[in-house]
């Protein structure tokens, strides 16, 4: 098999991280969020770095068994930029929310100011999925995989759920509050959609229909 030159994974990860970096000023966080900025005197991480990681920024690759999202309790927001590996990942966690998960309790929570702790800009990839409050770029899984919002791609083998997504989201189960793209999967559901799903039953905020379903 052919070996991979190190220059050209070095310009392929450069060119994530711009990319990423683009991407997070396009989608950049309004009104809504409440950003954490104290207590942030941690030195960035660059080029390789271990998960979890307190550090405000961070460049590069992230390799470990979980993401910076579980450090939960710190008051310091954290973005990363580029690719991130979770050989676990707090997907893990997220299961036990299966048996108990009420789509109408999800889409009617009362609004509420968002506090940022952490955004990924690149891409993302666990074995048991992801939980990011904010994925600007990639999302891959085996498993299930939940966050506030999600730019990009989503692609896990269970179950997504997301407040907001845009882009294209792709599992055995999609919930979704606020969507516009691309759904595909069994089961399909948004509360507010605009764009196509494909599946076996899709549900969206103007008709019921099986195999696709559409909203513009």
């Amino acid at each position: 098999m052919k070996k991979i030159p190190l220059s050209q994974i070095l310009i392929l990860l450069a060119g994530i991280i711009a990319l990423s970096s683009f991407m997070s000023k396009l989608y950049a966080q309004n009104d809504r969020d409440s950003l954490i900025i104290n207590n942030c005197n941690y030195s960035p991480k660059r080029v390789l770095y271990f998960l979890p990681t307190k550090a405000p920024k961070s460049y590069g690759m992230g390799f470990g068994f979980f993401g910076s999202e579980i450090y939960c309790n710190l008051k310091c927001r954290r973005d990363s930029y580029g690719l991130g590996i979770q050989l676990i990942g707090q997907g893990l966690f997220q299961s036990f929310m299966i048996n108990s998960f009420d789509f109408e309790k999800f889409v009617n929570q009362p609004t509420r100011k968002r506090t940022t702790r952490t955004s990924h800009n690149g891409i993302l990839i666990a074995a048991f999925g992801t939980y990011t409050e904010y994925l600007n770029g990639v999302s891959l899984s085996a498993w299930m995989s939940a966050g506030t919002e999600v730019n990009g791609l989503s692609f896990n083998l269970l179950w997504s759920i997301y407040q907001e997504s845009n882009g294209i989201v792709i599992a055995l189960v999609n919930h979704v509050n606020t969507g516009r793209g691309l759904q595909v999967g069994l089961i399909n559901k948004a509360n507010n959609f605009r764009g196509i799903q494909i599946g076996l039953w899709n549900r969206n905020d103007k008709r019921s229909l099986p195999l696709i379903n559409w909203n513009f």
